[in-house]
């Protein structure tokens, strides 16, 4: 992915075991003029060594989940030694700058920045896409688009489909798991409950009686979200923490997610104060909450437009983490009270 996005432009290497002969040898072959660090991997050998090296360390897009931080407490020491030596960090929400000052990280090298996943670009392109996916599968039918699921929720989700094609017996179910190596057990999950199913791989539209659409590739969830009607967000019937419920929002199609949201829980406050995503916990509620969205578009539409809205009003992050590191590789001195304040 880094090479379809950046071309030559940017090199790619995996990180480095935390160990110090390790860590040596990459600081050493990469000879970084600053590291960034995405969300939470604090590493306490790496970390030393580009202290040592005087390379600034900075944490963006910073965040500490209650059971990571249950996990650094238990590691104090580790975890301030560590923390001790980052140049700054800025943080996603208060609440996650709150545990990070628990864990060592001064205030003075700490600021809110937001989250920057508000800040994926969404070409106008997509709608387009999503509107020439809608003719191809047959603009009567309601599309329900289950993605990033995991091993024990295609089960439920299924189950889930079977209630609602009792309602609306023309609808479509788009399926996208999170992990390709499940692409084929996914598969055929699907033809074992007796759902006809067309695969993405086989490049072939769905035919009328097609029930289940697997999206068995990578990338192109985005268009596919476009043309639905409703979005189940996986990874949240199972513990696993959700994930991404933004690429939807941004798309304004009303959301469904299970209760384990621990991943994303500043987001899922902004959209549960919005209106805009149902929390389900099982088959039953799931199917419910579909059928009811199916049969009532304006409440579709009211969803959705709260999402979007969620979307569009927390957007601006990546602007002020650009300005941080411009400051810091400039070496200015960096107010985490000055820029930290959205």
């Amino acid at each position: 992915m880094v090479s379809a996005r950046f071309n030559a432009e940017t090199e790619h290497a995996y990180f480095p075991y935390d160990l110090p002969w390790a860590v040596g040898r990459f600081l050493a072959r990469v000879r970084p003029c600053m590291v960034v660090v995405l969300e939470t991997e604090i590493w306490p050998n790496f970390y030393a060594a580009c202290h040592r090296a005087g390379i600034p360390l900075v944490m963006v897009n910073a965040r500490i989940s209650p059971g990571s931080f249950s996990g650094y407490t238990r590691f104090a020491r580790l975890a301030a030694d560590a923390l001790g030596r980052v140049t700054f960090v800025a943080a996603q929400t208060q609440t996650d700058a709150d545990r990070f000052q628990q864990l060592g990280v001064p205030a003075g090298k700490m600021g809110v920045f937001g989250n920057l996943k508000f800040d994926i670009q969404i070409s106008r392109s997509v709608s387009e896409q999503g509107q020439a996916l809608r003719r191809v599968f047959s603009n009567d039918r309601l599309i329900w688009a289950a993605a990033s699921s995991h091993e024990g929720e295609e089960t439920i989700l299924l189950h889930a489909f079977r209630i609602v094609l009792r309602s609306f017996p023309q609808c479509l179910l788009l399926l996208a798991p999170r992990h390709p190596e499940r692409f084929a057990h996914v598969a055929e999950l699907c033809s074992a409950a007796g759902f006809a199913l067309t695969r993405r791989s086989e490049r072939r539209p769905p035919g009328v009686d097609c029930k289940v659409f697997l999206l068995d590739s990578l990338g192109e969830l985005l268009p596919y979200y476009a043309c639905s009607d409703v979005a189940f967000v996986g990874g949240s019937l199972v513990p696993a923490g959700g994930h991404n419920l933004l690429e939807p929002a941004s798309l304004g199609v009303p959301l469904l997610t299970g209760p384990y949201t621990f991943n994303f829980t500043e987001v899922m406050l902004l959209l549960a104060h919005a209106n805009a995503v149902y929390v389900v916990a099982d088959a039953e509620e799931i199917a419910a909450r579909v059928v009811g969205l199916f049969g009532d578009a304006n409440l579709r539409h009211a969803m959705g437009e709260g999402a979007r809205r969620v979307f569009d009003g927390n957007q601006g992050t990546a602007d002020r983490v650009v300005q941080l590191l411009v400051q810091l590789q400039a070496g200015s001195q960096v107010a985490g009270t000055a820029i930290g304040a959205l």
